[in-house]
């Protein structure tokens, strides 16, 4: 990975100068100056989550700032150079770094990626939405290499009435992840293809995206083995070995996206729905977890231009039995045992005749999972091997709603949370709606209002995955954190000013106040934001 950026590194510096002395298509800059404050040590949610990760969560004041230079040019008549700098300058200086770093080379629509860029699958509004369930708006982008059209791009032959996209990403999580014997610098895949009508009167989109966090470094120096195909196409590996060799190589986590379009008038429409899954029961159409969502808006400078309301639930995971059947401390798989009744008798002292794999099944199911089917608590976006799970910096790479440990013990100096991992509420339901309009040609709003229940997670309610503390050990559950459901609201009130005598300036401020049963906390935001494009510059040659 270093060499890949050294190479990355070299390119730039080689083709940065060149394009300056030639005829530029596009040389723009941005600066973009923060400062957040909060009467609690931490910040709001709104105004923490869904930046792209920039801002710190632990932080009772800040300041910020956001410098790039982009450049995209011509070469040739098919290919096209993009590239970015983008530094992110904190209060803090040695906590500064390059938010972005990239170079992209396209061939038409066919696209060639490396480096640390910011982008989401977002079929809807970034702005207004909660976040995706599989890659939004809230982590820092992570330095990857990919291919394939991010796009959508007409297929060959229906050019009016179908576009796909497509592509594939291989990166690595190259934040701190060693904290309480963690999996350091495992390498990240991702894959997504999604298929969209149009020409129609009501237009569909299509999508499939997948990940998976697979090799990297335990924490006492060992290092996990690669098999990228078993873990590209989600199966066992025997040279991965133990417990990923009877199920999968690596951790993985996938979502199934789709969508319908329409317009009435000048008003466009759009409804959206999620399914996410973390294993084969998620995978499921019948699973419960899910987004919906609605979007409305204009191009119109209109008092509400868009507004987006979104139902995000996760309860049920699969439900609340344990993933894998143990009896007697030991893993054990049904359909491998040879002689069941004899597995019944050394087990459970059980004389049967003639069982069969569902007998057996059931038996475990009625009498060790308290009558719950097996292969529940999906426990999305952690993992057993990668305790960091789908975070990178601390954030979600998902769904900003899920509470990771380090949020919860702001929020609660009292939590310990160590039945769980690295996000200790994944179970939520939400409802979440927001706008955004004009009041005059110059001054615009954005509103968010988020309300959810949060439920914590399987592990810890029940003292582990593998665990059944709920029903055992009552008194523990009575004090589990997150019993019952803790009621939490998110909102934030924004308001911007884009002076029309001043072209590509931008104020903002807003007020950000979360309230409920797991905090209270208030908080404001003022940024101030400028972008330009340089002036074209010759050679000095005809």
């Amino acid at each position: 990975m270093k060499k890949i950026w050294l190479w990355y590194i070299f390119l730039l510096t080689f083709s940065f100068p060149r394009a300056l002395l030639a005829q530029s298509d596009s040389l723009t800059y941005s600066a973009d100056l923060f400062f957040t404050g909060a009467n609690r040590g931490f910040q709001p949610h709104w105004h923490f989550s869904n930046h792209y990760g920039i801002f710190d969560l632990d932080e009772k004041a800040q300041f910020v700032g956001l410098f790039a230079i982009g450049y995209l040019h011509p070469l040739g008549k098919h290919f096209t150079l993009d590239t970015k700098v983008e530094f992110s300058l904190k209060s803090d200086i040695k906590n500064s770094y390059f938010q972005q770093l990239y170079l992209n080379l396209n061939y038409n629509s066919l696209q060639f990626k490396i480096g640390k860029e910011e982008y989401t699958l977002a079929q809807y509004s970034d702005e207004l939405s909660s976040g995706s369930l599989f890659l939004s708006n809230n982590a820092r982008p992570l330095p990857r290499l990919g291919a394939g059209f991010y796009d959508y791009t007409a297929v060959p032959f229906i050019t009016n009435f179908l576009e796909f996209k497509g592509a594939m990403n291989l990166g690595m999580l190259d934040d701190n992840r060693s904290f309480f014997e963690g999996v350091d610098k495992p390498y990240f895949h991702e894959k997504f293809l999604y298929l969209r009508s149009k020409s129609l009167p009501v237009n569909a989109h299509l999508g499939l995206n997948h990940n998976a966090m697979f090799g990297g470094t335990q924490a006492d120096g060992t290092k996990i083995p690669v098999d990228f195909l078993a873990t590209f196409f989600g199966k066992g590996s025997a040279k991965v070995g133990g417990g990923e060799q009877i199920n999968v190589a690596g951790a993985h986590f996938g979502l199934y996206d789709a969508g319908l379009n329409w317009k009435i008038k000048n008003v466009d429409f759009q409804a959206y729905f999620q399914k996410p899954f973390s294993d084969g029961s998620g995978r499921r159409l019948n699973s419960k977890d899910s987004k919906l969502g609605v979007l409305v808006g204009t191009t119109k400078t209109s008092l509400v231009a868009s507004a987006t309301y979104e139902f995000i639930y996760t309860t049920h995971q699969g439900g609340a039995g344990i993933p894998d059947p143990i009896v007697n401390g030991v893993l054990v798989l049904p359909a491998d045992i040879e002689d069941i009744d004899q597995f019944m008798s050394d087990n459970f002292g059980e004389p049967t005749n003639g069982y069969t794999v569902d007998d057996l099944y059931s038996y475990l199911m009625n009498n060790l999972n308290y009558g719950y089917k097996y292969g529940g608590r999906d426990d999305h976006y952690n993992n057993y091997l990668y305790p960091a799970g789908l975070s990178y910096h601390g954030n979600a790479l998902g769904n900003s709603l899920f509470t990771t440990k380090s949020m919860m013990i702001n929020y609660d100096v009292d939590f310990d949370g160590q039945y769980d991992v690295f996000f200790v509420n994944n179970r939520i339901e939400a409802h979440h709606l927001a706008f955004m309009g004009y009041l005059s040609k110059s001054f615009s709003y954005r509103t968010k209002l988020t309300y959810s229940r949060n439920y914590g997670s399987y592990a810890g309610a029940n003292k582990g995955r593998y665990n059944w503390g709920s029903v055992e050990d009552p008194a523990y559950y009575k004090s589990y954190f997150f019993k019952d459901g803790l009621k939490q609201a998110y909102t934030l009130l924004e308001l911007n000013y884009a002076p029309t005598a001043w072209k590509g300036a931008r104020f903002t401020s807003s007020l950000a106040y979360d309230f409920g049963e797991m905090y209270h906390n208030l908080g404001v935001l003022f940024s101030f934001h400028y972008d330009g494009v340089f002036p074209s510059m010759k050679s000095g040659r005809d």
